[in-house]
């Protein structure tokens, strides 16, 4: 059987929406996490630790290996 090191491992997120958004955070507190949105505006914002769904505060982003 094959040994897994899910520490090196990498989540990506497609959509960073009301849903994607807050998971990229969550599992971006455990793992390296990648998230992809299509708008690149909202991108834009989620670069400087904003979100303007107001789902996530800084701090959040801070703790989080997004």
């Amino acid at each position: 059987m094959l040994k897994s090191n899910y520490s090196k491992k990498k989540i990506a997120i497609l959509g960073l929406g009301y849903v994607g958004l807050p998971l990229a955070i969550a599992f971006g507190k455990k793992f390296d996490t990648i998230g992809f949105d299509k708008n690149k505006k909202r991108i834009v914002n989620l670069k400087k630790e904003y979100d303007n769904n107001n789902e996530i505060k800084k701090i959040e982003f801070k703790q989080s290996n997004t």
